[in-house]
């Protein structure tokens, strides 16, 4: 009499296997994406958008008033947070170029950007800048500022203090 089994489901070394090889791609997938490097990227893109909200409110108050709000008065990488920038900044709000709760919704980001505004006659510049905390936009062609907005010096590597700067 022959004597027949059947095999139903997994041994427990094939299970075993299994989880650990999931376990190796898990801990693979987590390297690949650093999720620190991820949270840089995204306070790094806020930033960006801040830098640019700010400029092009700024330039668009100098359109209307034909002076920055700051008129006559060089800024050499300032803090947006300062004492000093806090009127100006008001009054670009006034003028409707910002959103009034614009200092709120930008909370401490502002402390990281820096503004640099120069005005001479006709010739005006003005650079709103920050230092970028993830890889990927330090390597980036538009972080090459120092923090007044000028060409910086050793720029691309993961340790250089350059800025990306709106111009």
């Amino acid at each position: 009499m022959k004597i027949t089994t059947s095999r139903k489901g997994f041994t427990l070394v094939e299970l075993l296997i299994v989880i650990a090889i999931l376990g190796i791609l898990a801990v693979g997938l987590i390297a690949a994406l650093d999720p620190f490097e991820q949270l840089r990227k995204g306070s790094d893109a806020t930033r960006k958008n801040l830098s640019i909200e700010v400029f092009n409110s700024a330039m668009g108050y100098y359109a209307a008033k034909q002076a920055f709000p700051w008129a006559g008065v060089a800024q050499n990488g300032v803090s947006l947070t300062a004492a000093a920038m806090q009127p100006f900044i008001a009054n670009i709000v006034t003028a409707g170029e910002l959103k009034p709760d614009f200092t709120t919704l930008a909370g401490s980001n502002l402390g990281r950007m820096l503004l640099t505004s120069t005005s001479v006659g006709n010739n005006m510049s003005l650079a709103v800048c920050f230092q970028p905390e993830s890889k990927s936009v330090r390597a980036e062609t538009n972080t090459q500022f120092n923090a007044s907005g000028g060409v910086g010096t050793g720029c691309g590597s993961p340790t250089s203090t350059c800025y990306w700067c709106m111009k």
